[in-house]
């Protein structure tokens, strides 16, 4: 019965722990033109947060020759 007992708290643990993940991870996603690009701004605020120990998952979406006005 004991065993059964510490395998079900075991259990519980685990699922608490892993469903606790997730909401420690930060999602960046970088919407730009070449200038995000070509300075690497997703790469550098990905290394900001490593050294800050974060745990972020970058992603971008650069399309080169794009501006502002471009959003009509």
């Amino acid at each position: 019965m004991k065993c059964r007992s510490l395998a079900f708290v075991v259990f519980l643990a685990l699922t608490y722990f892993s469903s606790a993940q997730p909401a420690d991870t930060l999602r960046v996603l970088f919407i730009g033109n070449s200038f995000t690009y070509v300075n690497d701004l997703p790469g550098n605020f990905l290394a900001l947060a490593t050294g800050a120990h974060k745990h972020v998952i970058v992603d971008s979406h650069t399309i080169g020759g794009v501006s502002v006005g471009d959003t009509i």
